[in-house]
């Protein structure tokens, strides 16, 4: 039995040092570890779709902004996203979907620095669509809502200039 021993010992000491040699040798997936996936994070991927957007992908910019909310429902950034996919809508002329998603904002976000903003597009939206009775509800409310935010002094403007539209229509 010793001899068996002693063969035994000596092919664990071989295989020790064949071990030993090839954890000092790099391996090639440790170069492959090294190229690790860049690190996704909540702002990363609002980023990554503001961008794309930026870049004047509306439809994808859409898409990646609606899979943020799905991930992230409760970030700070969700009344943003929501602003972001209004405005890809509008961007793309589908001005009753824009509608819509500017009413999904003001109503999920009520207190977002962007219901101003969303008001002032949703009322431009209904002005695309022809609808000036619509139109100068909501910018009427919105100068009340928000009397000292740069959309209401937009929204006094393009009133001021439907009225002036009415009282030219009227004049002979």
């Amino acid at each position: 039995m010793s001899g068996e021993v002693k063969q035994l010992m000596a092919r664990v000491q071989v295989l020790e040092q064949k071990f030993d040699a090839l954890s000092k040798t790099p391996l090639v997936e440790k170069k492959a570890a090294k190229k690790k996936a860049p690190v996704v994070t909540e702002e990363g991927v609002y980023q990554q779709a503001l961008k794309t957007f930026r870049d004047g992908k509306y439809k994808e910019a859409r898409k990646e902004f609606e899979a943020f909310l799905r991930r992230y429902p409760d970030s700070d950034l969700s009344d943003n996203a929501q602003f972001w996919i209004a405005e890809s809508y509008y961007k793309e002329g589908l001005y009753e979907d824009a509608i819509l998603a500017y009413e999904s904002l003001i109503r999920k976000f009520p207190k977002s620095d962007k219901v101003p903003g969303a008001m002032l597009k949703q009322a431009y939206s209904f002005l695309e669509l022809g609808d000036k009775n619509t139109t100068k509800v909501i910018l009427s409310t919105l100068k009340e809502r928000f009397p000292k935010s740069k959309e209401a002094e937009l929204a006094d403007k393009k009133l001021q200039a439907l009225g002036k539209d009415a009282q030219q229509k009227k004049t002979p």
